[in-house]
């Protein structure tokens, strides 16, 4: 399985497939998952986890303050947007769930690249790591990390 970006800031992840150790793909799927750059592992449980971030894009104002322009949908923008989140499948990717937003730290800055990496440091233990600040020159910069217990409730 291979997890893929389209597109600017608001791109689709596409998901393609391949049966005989990457030598042939079948055709890209649009998966209802946006970001950039995502990170893919299987868990030791046969658990696959996406770990992406939807970029935002900020445009200023002429008051000095930022405003998200990325969003062109119709009423209020996913919850998930302007941050990283986890993402889960059961069944070998034919359906992802538990979209689980996991916000920035709230001492930190609000900008981000949005890139994201996962690993499973222990049966059922995640560790994700991103990226703080901006990639525009802004003073404060670091990468953090937090952990992840994964518990699935029964189906």
């Amino acid at each position: 399985i291979c997890l893929m970006r389209t597109g600017h800031l608001k791109g689709f992840i596409h998901q393609a497939v391949s049966d005989d150790e990457g030598r042939t793909w079948l055709k890209p799927r649009k998966l209802d998952l946006r970001g950039v750059d995502p990170d893919l592992i299987e868990m030791a449980d046969g658990t696959l986890v996406c770990s992406v971030g939807w970029r935002v894009e900020y445009m200023k104002l002429a008051d000095g303050t930022h405003r998200a322009v990325d969003w062109e949908g119709d009423g209020e923008p996913p919850p998930h947007r302007g941050t990283n989140y986890l993402a889960f499948s059961r069944d070998q990717g034919e359906t992802w769930t538990q979209i689980t937003p996991f916000p920035f730290e709230p001492h930190g800055p609000s900008l981000s690249t949005f890139y994201t990496t996962v690993c499973e440091t222990s049966p059922g233990h995640l560790f994700v790591c991103y990226d703080i600040g901006s990639w525009g020159g802004q003073a404060v910069r670091y990468v953090a990390g937090r952990e992840v217990e994964v518990s699935h409730s029964a189906s």
